[in-house]
């Protein structure tokens, strides 16, 4: 396989000389949209209609090595908008989940954009979509042996899923469902989610460290009502059981595995972001 590097930029003519309108951030680079690899699509859309149009550009898979490497791979979209000197980075987004971990890593973007209703709804889709497939290290592995996937056999009869990865992953979407509840003040329902996490995910069974970090901000935050406070206390404790927080979720922490490719959220966030609000 060859690098081929394609890239895109919005000149404008200051008097001298053309100039990128293209902000650089951690995407684009000295004011290009770029990506090792064919842009599937580069489009011009007003999505918000206020009169200014948006870029969004689309892209499959690499063409190179980075693909085994690296995989699974969904299509990736992102979003630039104008701010009056600009196209600045505006939002990340996937093509629908295929694996059940990628739709907590989408739960975790939206909430991070604020758009806390499509937070929850891939949360709920973590918790209940039985057509959300597993991943585990030893499918890596195999895919990786058997690329390309044309190439692979199926079904992965020698393999067979991880019995933890499921109520890990629901844990923490509960976990993530509970924090939402209270940003927006719906306690009661906070107080429901957070009583369901305890009573499916006793002591001793998988998903029980997502109970026990629910029970470290809950606590604080009967006390304090101070969700940053309460938010502290569940990062000190993810960070006191990395293996346990971060193995399943697609999270990479120093001490877990490093299994969920390129695009799992350890590529663009810190630990602080298992509660990132302040």
């Amino acid at each position: 396989w060859t690098q081929a590097l394609e890239a895109y930029g919005v000149f404008e003519w200051n008097g001298q000389a053309f100039s990128n309108l293209v902000a650089d951030d951690q995407y684009s680079h000295f004011g290009e949209i770029s990506w090792w690899g064919p842009l599937e699509q580069l489009e011009i859309h007003d999505i918000d209609a206020n009169g200014t149009p948006e870029l969004i550009w689309k892209w499959q898979e690499p063409v190179w090595d980075m693909y085994w490497e690296d995989l699974p791979w969904r299509q990736e979209i992102h979003t630039y908008m104008w701010n009056g000197s600009n196209y600045i980075f505006y939002q990340r987004a996937f093509s629908p989940p295929e694996y059940r971990y990628q739709a907590v890593l989408d739960g975790d973007l939206k909430t991070l954009e604020g758009a806390y209703d499509l937070a929850l709804d891939f949360y709920q889709m973590a918790i209940s979509d039985n057509e959300l497939d597993w991943w585990t290290l030893e499918r890596r592995n195999y895919e990786q042996e058997n690329w390309p996937r044309v190439l692979r056999p199926t079904p992965i009869a020698s393999l067979m899923p991880d019995p933890n990865e499921y109520p890990n992953i629901a844990a923490y979407a509960y976990y993530r469902i509970m924090l939402i509840e209270i940003v927006n003040g719906q306690l009661a329902e906070a107080q429901g989610t957070y009583d369901t996490l305890q009573e499916l995910y006793p002591s001793g069974q998988p998903g029980y460290s997502y109970a026990e970090m629910a029970s470290q901000f809950w606590h604080e935050y009967q006390i304090s009502e101070n969700v940053a406070a309460a938010c502290s206390e569940a990062i000190t404790y993810a960070q006191s059981h990395p293996e346990e927080i971060f193995r399943h979720i697609g999270y990479y922490y120093e001490g877990t595995a490093d299994y969920h490719g390129y695009q799992s959220r350890y590529s663009y966030y810190d630990e602080e972001n298992i509660c990132p609000f302040k």
